[in-house]
């Protein structure tokens, strides 16, 4: 074994099994990143759920705006219905001076 050349085999042996640790996983990591990722899931689950009570959060205050807006509406139309009934009890009165008078 003097003369032979072992360059050859030792660079396929050093690149095949440099492949090999690149493309294959052990058991163990496989396994670790499967907890991980149960693990995620609940969180994921929890956000989903936050991200759905922030969405009814501001269609709340949306409505809660909008029955503001009514409420002062309301208080328009009472006051335009005073004012209504004020102008008919001036008129009255303006026809009652003016067949008197």
């Amino acid at each position: 074994m003097q003369d032979t050349d072992l360059a050859g085999p030792l660079v396929f042996c050093l690149a095949f099994g440099g492949s090999l640790m690149l493309v294959c996983t052990p058991q163990g990591t496989a396994d670790r990143n499967t907890d991980s990722h149960a693990l995620q899931d609940p969180n994921t689950e929890s956000h989903a759920l936050q991200d759905k009570n922030t969405e009814s959060h501001a269609l709340q205050d949306k409505n809660t705006d909008s029955h503001a807006l009514q409420d002062k509406n309301t208080e328009s139309h009472a006051l335009h219905d005073k004012n209504t009934e004020s102008r008919a009890l001036q008129d009255k009165k303006y026809r009652k001076a003016c067949i008197v008078g």
